[in-house]
This record gives C-alpha cells, sequence and structure tokens, in this order.
C-alpha cells in the first residue's frame, strides 16, 4: 500500500468477491471515467492469497474496494493474507450502487454522500430506498432536507415531507431495518390541528408567511424523525412526527409491530404496536436494557461483532461476557 494524499483521483484496488463483480465492476469504471479514481488492478482471492490481474510490479494503493456480500469473511481474508494492507484501506464497494455518490467524498470522509432523488420545490412526497447493507454510512440530502443511514441498515420507505420550510430530517442508526410498504410523515406537524376553530391548513388560506404562521401558533417549520440503532420497523407502519416539538424519536433496540401508526415517542428496547402506538413489553428486564445501552455493541468494528455472534444469542451471556452481568 503507498501513501500519500487522498485526491479526486484515489488510487484504487479491486478486489473481485464473484457474487457482485458483474454489478459493482462497471459501477467502479464509471467512476473512474469521470475522474473520480483510477484503478491500478484487480485480485481475486485464491487459497494461497490474493491472485492479481492488470497490474505490472508494486504499484501505490490508496483504497481497496471490496465486491462482495459477506463483507466480514472478505476483510477477515486479507487480514490473514494480506496483513500489509490496512483495515482503514478497504472500502465496501456495494455503496457504488447509489445514484449520484459523491465518490471523492467517500474516499476523504468515509460516508457516502449522494442527492435526494425528489425535487424540494415541487415533490413533497418520494420512495426512498437504501439496500445496500453497506457498513459505510449514507447520508442523502437535497436542499433543507436529508435522509441519513448508519453502518448495515438498510429500508424501503415512502417519505411525505412538510410543506412548509424547515430542515426535515430523517436519521437512521446502525443495524436498523424497515418492513416493506413504511411511511415516515416529517414536518406535517400543527396542519390540521383540532384544537383551532377549524382543522383546515391556515396554509392553504393563502396565508403561509411565517409571520402569519407564527401567530396561529406554529413553533416549528421543519420537522424530523429520529431512529435509534438496532431498531426493527414492521411491514406497513407509519411514523408521523405529529408533536409540537416537531420531532419523533425512535429509541435503540425498539420495535414497532407490522401496521403500527406511530405518533410519540419510543423508549428503548420498547416493543410497540397498534393505532397509535403503544408499549406492549420491552424486550428485556430494566437491568438488561441498560446495561446494553451502556455497552452499545452497534457502535462496534464488524470483526468484533462476528466474534460475539455466539454469546449474541443469549443477552445474559453476552453481558457477563464483557463484564457487565
Amino acid at each position: 500500500m503507498g501513501g500519500g494524499d487522498i485526491s479526486m483521483c484515489t488510487r484504487v484496488l479491486v478486489v473481485l468477491g464473484g457474487d457482485l463483480d458483474e454489478e459493482l465492476v462497471p459501477l467502479y469504471r464509471r467512476a473512474e471515467e469521470e475522474g473520480a479514481l483510477s484503478i491500478v488492478g484487480y485480485a481475486r482471492p485464491t487459497e494461497r492469497g490474493l491472485s492479481f490481474e492488470g497490474m505490472d510490479g508494486e504499484v501505490s494503493v490508496q483504497r481497496v474496494l471490496l465486491s462482495c456480500t459477506k463483507l466480514f469473511g472478505m476483510v477477515s481474508y486479507l487480514q490473514r493474507y494480506c496483513p500489509e494492507i490496512p483495515r482503514a484501506a478497504l472500502l465496501d464497494g456495494r455503496v457504488f450502487r447509489i445514484p449520484g455518490l459523491d465518490v471523492g467524498r467517500l474516499f476523504q470522509e468515509n460516508i457516502a454522500y449522494a442527492p435526494l432523488q425528489a425535487k424540494l420545490e415541487a415533490d413533497n412526497e418520494e420512495t426512498f430506498l437504501d439496500v445496500t447493507r453497506a457498513e459505510i454510512p449514507r447520508v442523502y440530502s437535497y436542499g433543507l432536507r436529508t435522509v441519513s443511514l448508519g453502518a448495515k441498515s438498510y429500508c424501503g420507505i415512502r417519505i411525505e415531507w412538510g410543506y412548509r420550510g424547515g430542515v426535515q430530517e430523517i436519521r437512521i442508526g446502525n443495524y436498523t431495518s424497515f418492513g416493506p410498504y413504511v411511511i415516515l410523515e416529517v414536518g406535517m406537524n400543527n396542519q390540521h390541528d383540532y384544537r383551532r376553530v377549524t382543522t383546515y391548513d391556515p396554509g392553504c388560506m393563502d396565508f403561509d408567511s411565517e409571520d402569519w404562521c407564527a401567530r396561529l401558533g406554529y413553533k416549528h417549520f421543519g420537522g424530523g424523525i429520529h431512529v435509534g440503532s438496532d431498531v426493527w420497523v414492521g411491514r406497513g407502519s407509519h411514523l408521523k412526527a405529529a408533536g409540537d416539538s416537531g420531532i419523533l424519536t425512535i429509541g435503540d433496540g425498539a420495535v414497532i409491530a407490522a401496521d403500527s401508526v406511530v405518533v410519540k415517542d419510543v423508549p428503548p428496547y420498547a416493543i410497540v404496536g397498534g393505532n397509535p402506538a403503544r408499549v406492549i413489553k420491552y424486550r428485556f428486564p430494566p437491568n438488561v436494557i441498560e446495561a446494553l445501552l451502556q455497552l452499545r455493541w452497534w457502535e462496534w468494528p464488524i470483526e468484533k461483532i462476528h466474534e460475539n455472534l455466539q454469546e449474541m444469542n443469549d443477552p445474559i451471556a453476552f453481558l457477563k461476557k464483557h463484564g457487565m452481568s
């Protein structure tokens, strides 16, 4: 591995995993054509180590793109057969599936930035999909709207953005899963407030200035939905940032049952369901929840998580292993 500053034309080695090569290699080459990276060669895993293609002699490489579904297996292989490659140089190639990926920022920050597909001026509803399952965090944005996902999280959701100005943000932690047909409603609070004389949206009465809305009691013009790590959102659920704060928070470890309508914050490790969603029970006793929240396993490197997979089937054994019984 060579040194030097990472620039907009980063020198990369592509490690072929077999299962995703046909999909990902054309995406790498497109990025190379656009001047965002330079492919110095390809390598395939063998029983004796990497077999290189298209490389003559020793070359300087800044990043290594891994083209495979089973990322941990490839990382482990390289740590065994190519220990000279720093772990920080390895990059989950699945992020190249993202349309509009900012490759330069990806190499600089280890975060995948890309634009949202809906236009801010006209479209207040869009279908958002990220099933890369990449370990790299992803951030999608357009104007004041942002959707961010942590490591390995995935979702296919419909987003209903608010009609007024202000920052509108959906934030999703690590290892969080969304079932199909989930709706997230952001920045729509107070538009049809039953506590007023009329439930009609004042913004549709040609009085949509911030001054008028402020006099009507609109405290927030944006909104957000913040979903923690290790959260499971069931099929067909509807999450709505409906409170006066404009923010809906789903705690770490929470489970939202299918077809639930969530309008209030969900505590960590709570299982909620219904319309409106209410707490059914908690996944674990309070002491176990407190210990898991302190341990924050979802922030570990993927290698450490795999080292603990056997104990993760038993929360008590898992906590004992880490001195938190």
